[in-house]
């Protein structure tokens, strides 16, 4: 599995784990999709400062306009994969037995799938 660098690759993963690949009457718009993409480069600045050594920038893709899919995403190389266990609407398969879903549904959201 190629490691995640444009903005174009981020987006094709959101939308298979969102299971939302069907165009052109995708669920999630580009925009909605790259908002939360910066929101989360965010909280990874947030939590993992490492990750964006040795300049300490987080990436931003402006939503204004067109957006450019070949923007690439500066993360540490090692961090880039995706992780083959999200899903968007999977219990994890530890707690399936050990609690029952929360009322409203959609689990915690990982487990179940696997990287092919």
């Amino acid at each position: 599995m190629p490691a995640l660098e444009t903005v174009g690759q981020y987006l094709s993963e959101a939308r298979r784990l969102l299971q939302d690949e069907y165009a052109p009457s995708y669920r999630y718009p580009d925009r909605d999709l790259v908002e939360a993409l910066n929101i989360g480069l965010l909280e990874a600045r947030r939590l993992r400062p490492d990750l964006f050594l040795p300049l300490f920038d987080v990436p931003f893709v402006d939503t204004a306009g067109t957006i450019d899919t070949t923007a690439k995403i500066t993360l540490d190389p090692m961090r880039r994969f995706p992780d083959c266990e999200t899903k968007d609407n999977v219990w994890p398969r530890d707690t399936i037995t050990a609690a029952a879903p929360p009322a409203g549904g959609r689990g915690g959201g990982r487990g179940g799938a696997t990287c092919n």
